[in-house]
């Protein structure tokens, strides 16, 4: 299983530096060097390192190669004992009476000539795949590459005369990944260009051309793109094709999918969902053999929901390809594997995307910094819309009479058979909305929350964009604050830091980003209110005192006006 799993990575298969010119003679140059080197050119941009094993060895003279035998990069004890009796070359094993290495190179050598380019191809693919797969190569490679070179090649040196069997041992395209190898007749040193034909599978958030990132607030849609081709499918009697989607608890499935190919909506597939686990089947999807490289596109879209994760993970969303490797076995299952299947499929690596939301934290505290329970604030939002535009502003409405392109374009024209393959969806429609009123009321997010005792006030869930917050309440003895915060928020996305978020609040104030639990932290202070007077207060005294006055200057009118009697 192991020798399986590594031998579907193989890029390249048997290499000689001869052409037929004898029974087993290939041409090579009279004044070609004792050794030789192959230079690989890989066709993407991962690194790569690949081991080269020899297969066949022989003597080099007068531009033939003769007395070939096995050469070092493989176990030759039962190698051509197996191959002659092995049924994975179909009814009929070309190898079915060879004896010798001798032999199996010269029924190599005929099908270079003698077969059809598809014949060759599929007879090599199973020849390798036989000898990684029976345990026939050796422990040690004969050759392996190092760092690429400046141009981006591989080169493996130092190479004696003899078919190489050369292997990608990065597996770039996932643990298992599909054999892609062809056959390449050099003479001298040798360039190959290394063939992929892996099937493939890419994610993207469907926001502009396409992002791996985004971020949104709890409740906003998010809406996804999967793209792929249809693989070649030449020599398999079935094939499997099957997309493995898994969205985060912070993410609810729309079940909203749309696929099309080569620009034409299908509805051959089935989807199923459990706990996040999407699951993608497109049923005999061996009928689209015929479109070979025809453009794959899948849609659907995901809610933000309160249980998003607020830190700097985020809210990731992964997706991965099933898909047949092995034309020369049928396997048991139809449109799915079953469990005798493991063998001949494969798995592209993940596919991942990331929406990030953030947390806003109120501290609410008394002028000397003591936290207030019982303050209560309402936030309002103008997010960030997807649908927004200079001119207005387009918002989901049954009664609506535009529907959304996939280009992001919005029509009135609904869609047909023909041209549904072009719509986001062909159901939800949507207004458009010009008034300033209508479209701020629109967009707004409108949350409440009241601090706790340790003073705090949580708005969890925010995206990018700017906010009104006003105290509605103020805790008891205080004063509610007179003038509303404005918060704005904004955030920048990398792919080797995530998200970086940032924020003002005016009136001004300290505003504390930890991007590490993306919380966005400031102080908002309550002033006490003016103390009336009370009994037993000043009031009291203020009676006294006045009452004091009032007997003092009665006492001052009576003797006077008893001095003035006396005086009579």
């Amino acid at each position: 299983m192991k020798n399986l799993k590594r031998m579907l990575a193989i890029m390249l298969t048997c290499i000689m530096a001869l052409t037929l010119g004898v029974v087993t003679g290939i041409n090579a140059f009279a004044d070609d060097p004792a050794t030789y080197k192959i230079t690989i050119t890989p066709q993407d941009e991962e690194d790569h390192s690949y081991d080269a094993y020899q297969i066949f060895a022989g003597d080099l003279s007068d531009n033939i190669l003769s007395n070939i035998v096995w050469g070092s990069g493989v176990k030759e004890e039962g190698l051509t004992a197996a191959l002659a009796a092995s049924d994975a070359f179909g009814t009929t094993n070309p190898f079915a009476s060879v004896k010798s290495a001798e032999d199996v190179a010269d029924v190599l050598a005929d099908a270079n000539t003698n077969y059809t380019t598809a014949e060759k191809d599929a007879l090599l693919d199973t020849f390798c795949q036989f000898l990684a797969e029976g345990g026939f190569l050796a422990d040690t490679a004969t050759a392996s590459t190092g760092a690429a070179e400046s141009d981006g090649t591989y080169v493996l040196s130092n190479l004696a005369a003899g078919y190489y069997l050369i292997d990608d041992t990065t597996n770039v395209a996932g643990t298992d990944s599909s054999k892609s190898r062809f056959m390449v007749e050099i003479v001298k040193n040798v360039e190959v260009t290394a063939k992929t034909d892996l099937p493939t599978l890419d994610k993207k958030i469907n926001e502009g051309t396409g992002v791996s990132q985004n971020t949104a607030s709890i409740g906003d849609d998010v809406p996804f793109i999967l793209t792929s081709k249809v693989p070649d499918m030449t020599g398999y009697e079935k094939y499997f094709f099957i997309v493995n989607d898994t969205l985060c608890s912070g993410l609810t499935f729309n079940d909203d999918v749309i696929i099309t190919i080569g620009g034409k909506a299908i509805e051959d597939y089935t989807v199923s969902e459990s706990n996040g686990e999407i699951k993608i089947v497109f049923n005999d999807f061996i009928q689209y053999l015929d479109q070979k490289d025809a453009a794959i596109e899948i849609t659907y879209s995901a809610k933000v929901n309160e249980g998003a994760d607020t830190t700097d993970a985020g809210n990731p969303n992964t997706a991965s390809l099933t898909y047949s490797n092995n034309p020369n076995v049928t396997p048991k299952g139809d449109n799915e594997p079953d469990d005798d299947d493991d063998d001949v499929i494969g798995e592209t690596p993940d596919a991942k995307t990331i929406t990030y939301v953030t947390n806003v934290q109120i501290n609410k505290i008394d002028e000397a910094g003591k936290p207030l329970k019982g303050a209560s604030f309402k936030l309002t939002g103008t997010a960030k819309f997807a649908h927004e535009t200079t001119e207005g502003l387009y918002i989901p409405d049954a009664a609506g009479t535009y529907y959304l392109l996939k280009d992001g374009k919005f029509t009135t024209t609904a869609p047909t058979d023909a041209t549904k393959a072009k719509y986001a969806s062909t159901t939800t429609k949507y207004k458009f909305i010009t008034d300033s009123d209508k479209i701020k009321e629109a967009k707004a997010i409108v949350l409440t929350a009241t601090s706790d005792d340790d003073g705090i006030v949580s708005f969890p869930g925010l995206g990018e964009g700017e906010y009104t917050i006003t105290e509605t309440a103020a805790p008891n003895g205080y004063n509610k604050l007179k003038d509303d915060i404005t918060l704005t928020i904004t955030a920048t996305l990398s792919d080797t830091d995530g998200c970086e978020w940032s924020a003002s609040v005016t009136p001004t104030a300290t505003v504390s980003v930890d991007n590490d639990t993306t919380l966005i932290e400031f102080d908002v202070e309550n002033h006490q209110g003016t103390t009336l007077p009370t009994t037993g207060g000043i009031g009291t005294k203020l009676f006294y005192i006045l009452g004091s006055l009032l007997v003092i200057g009665s006492a001052v009118v009576f003797v006077t006006k008893k001095r003035m009697a006396a005086a009579k």
